[in-house]
């Protein structure tokens, strides 16, 4: 990975931190060892999120599901170290267009059952603030 774009994904975890400090209260630091470890997300301080961010000039269905599977992946790590539950976060942005988040079908209360619970769902941020409020946010943790 070249400089220009590790310095454009490292200003998109900052503009991702930024949006979910304001809209949610979460105080997030950038991973800086992210390059050097596999399996970590991009954003650290909210127990039981594990936050990837992606930005890159197109994006096509084909690497959202790479990511997801990466994030995945990722917090199963995560939560197999811990012994706690950690929930996988994707946020990815195209160029001149809004982000974007993808969490877990199951988050959307009432409406997964166990057979389709992981599979991923693409919300506008809004929608994903309502409800990372209702089954993400509770007391500020950092880790």
């Amino acid at each position: 990975m070249g400089a220009k774009s590790r310095t454009k994904g490292a200003a998109f975890e900052l503009e991702v931190a930024k949006m979910l400090d304001e809209n949610l209260g979460w105080e997030l630091k950038r991973n800086l060892e992210q390059y050097q470890v596999k399996g970590q997300g991009d954003l650290n301080g909210k127990k039981g999120v594990m936050i990837e961010c992606k930005r890159y000039a197109t994006v096509a269905k084909a690497q959202v599901k790479k990511w997801w599977d990466e994030s995945l992946a990722q917090a199963e790590q995560e939560a197999k170290k811990t012994g706690e539950t950690v929930t996988p976060v994707l946020i990815y942005r195209a160029d001149r267009a809004k982000p974007v988040a993808v969490v877990q079908f199951g988050l959307l209360r009432g409406i997964a059952s166990a057979a389709n619970f992981d599979q991923p769902v693409e919300l506008d941020m809004d929608l994903f603030f309502e409800v990372a409020r209702d089954d993400l946010c509770q007391p500020k943790a950092t880790s």
